[in-house]
């Protein structure tokens, strides 16, 4: 029996007696090389994302403007080469894995761009740069949630279905009135 397989979009060698789940798995092992460096390079990814909203909510937050001088930005440096180093040295095969790397990649270069961005300029909030870094960094999370739809362990947390974003209420707690409308 021959198939298509939905996850990688390629097709599974013949194979008589064995599920997509199966499927998905031998394919996986043709790039096994690749999905080991790609999910080094997710990971890094999802590290800077974090970083990069973290220095744009202190400089928000902050009231002196010179708070992050570059404490922050040589972080941005070793995690950014490290996905970079890692998508480079990886070779996919398969169509699947081409598409994924083709998503990691697109994240990468948008991530580099507002890297460089916020290392040029510390005072974000009132840069008129800051809409296009914003903008950016939702296009990044967008692209890695793809990628995490694409193949299985490329995690991404989605606060719209987490704990927190289930609970339609206010809580009540000891000394806390909640205001009925």
């Amino acid at each position: 029996m021959r198939f298509l397989d939905n996850v990688n979009m390629d097709f599974v060698a013949e194979v008589i007696g064995v599920g997509p789940a199966e499927a998905v798995a031998a394919s996986h092992t043709q790039d096994e090389g690749y999905y080991q460096a790609a999910s080094t390079a997710f990971e890094d990814m999802k590290y800077v994302v974090a970083l990069l909203t973290a220095i744009l909510l202190t400089d928000f937050a902050s009231s002196d403007r010179g708070a992050l001088g570059a404490g922050f930005h040589w972080r941005l440096a070793e995690p950014l080469e490290r996905a970079k180093q890692s998508l480079m040295t990886s070779r996919a095969t398969t169509q699947g894995a081409r598409h994924h790397r083709h998503h990691l990649v697109v994240a990468l270069e948008k991530l580099d761009a507002i890297a460089g961005m916020v290392r040029d300029g510390a005072d974000m909030r009132d840069d008129p740069r800051c809409a296009s870094v914003m903008a950016g960094l939702r296009q990044v999370v967008r692209e890695l949630r793809t990628v995490s739809k694409l193949a299985a362990g490329f995690d991404v947390v989605n606060f719209a279905t987490s704990c927190c974003a289930t609970h339609a209420k206010p809580h009540q707690f000891p000394g806390n009135r909640v205001q009925s409308s």
